[in-house]
């Protein structure tokens, strides 16, 4: 599987997750960092944790 994130293994065998490889959303005219949607959708006491992506869109190139 192939992910655009960066992380390690441990000694023990655990992954850790340490960053992402690729932190911009390029969609239409905009650039959105997916860390700022994570930062504001965690903001609600409603939402847990939560990843924002970018997925391929025809008309944009890339949406959240």
């Amino acid at each position: 599987m192939h992910t655009i994130d960066l992380g390690y293994i441990d000694d023990d065998g655990r992954l850790y997750i340490a960053d992402r490889l690729k932190g911009m959303i390029i969609t239409g005219a905009e650039n959105v960092y997916s860390a700022e949607v994570e930062n504001t959708l965690t903001q609600d006491p409603a939402a847990g944790s939560c990843a924002a992506i970018g997925v391929p869109n025809p008309g944009w190139g890339e949406r959240v």
